[in-house]
C-alpha cells in the first residue's frame, strides 16, 4: 500500500484484515487503541533445525478447525536485498487503521531491517473464508503468488496522525 497526501509526500504502509493472536490481552488493547480487527484462538507453533533445514509451523484453531502454514528454509538467513519483493513485503514503516467511517489511524512501526530464509517448500492449510470472510474464500484453492519466513524484530509502535 502505498499513500499519497496532499503535501505530495508518499508512506509506504500496510493494513492489516485480521490478525489472530492467542492471548486476549494483545486482543484487546489492538483493538480498543489502534482500532485494528485482531481476534483471539489456541495456537500451537513449531521451530526445529533439523538436517534439511528448518522446520517452522503455525497453527490456530478458530471457528472449530485448526489452520496450519508450514515451510522448510535454509538454515542460512539471507539480507533482504533493495528492490525485492521481500523488501516490499517485510519493510513497511507505517500502519493504517479506519477509527470510523472518513476517519484513519496512521501509526508508525520502527523496527530493524529483516532478513528472510530462503523457502523449500510450504503447505498452506488454511479455509481463508472462516478465517478473512467470505470476500476471501477464493483464496482457499488458489496458490500463493509468494512465501516469505522473515527473522523478526522487537517493534516499536509510535503514534501517527488522525
Amino acid at each position: 500500500m502505498c499513500v499519497a497526501y496532499a503535501t505530495g509526500v508518499r508512506k509506504r504502509g500496510v493494513v492489516f484484515i485480521k490478525e489472530v493472536v492467542p492471548r486476549l490481552a494483545l486482543r484487546v488493547v489492538a483493538n480498543t487503541l489502534y482500532g485494528e480487527n485482531y481476534a483471539t484462538a489456541r495456537m500451537r507453533h513449531e521451530w526445529r533445525c533439523e538436517e534439511a533445514g528448518l522446520s517452522v509451523g503455525y497453527r490456530w484453531r478458530l471457528a472449530g478447525r485448526w489452520h496450519q502454514m508450514q515451510a522448510l528454509a535454509s538454515r542460512e538467513m539471507q539480507l533482504v536485498e533493495r528492490g525485492s519483493e521481500e523488501e516490499f513485503i517485510t519493510e513497511h514503516y507505517w500502519g493504517y487503521t479506519r477509527l470510523s467511517r472518513g476517519r484513519t489511524l496512521e501509526y508508525e512501526v520502527v523496527h530493524p531491517r529483516w532478513q528472510v530464509y530462503p523457502i523449500e517448500s510450504y503447505l498452506v492449510d488454511v479455509d481463508f473464508a472462516q478465517v478473512y470472510g467470505a470476500g476471501f474464500s477464493s483464496l482457499s484453492r488458489e496458490r500463493p503468488f509468494s512465501v516469505l519466513l522473515a527473522e523478526g524484530s522487537e517493534v516499536e509502535v509510535r503514534s501517527g496522525a488522525h
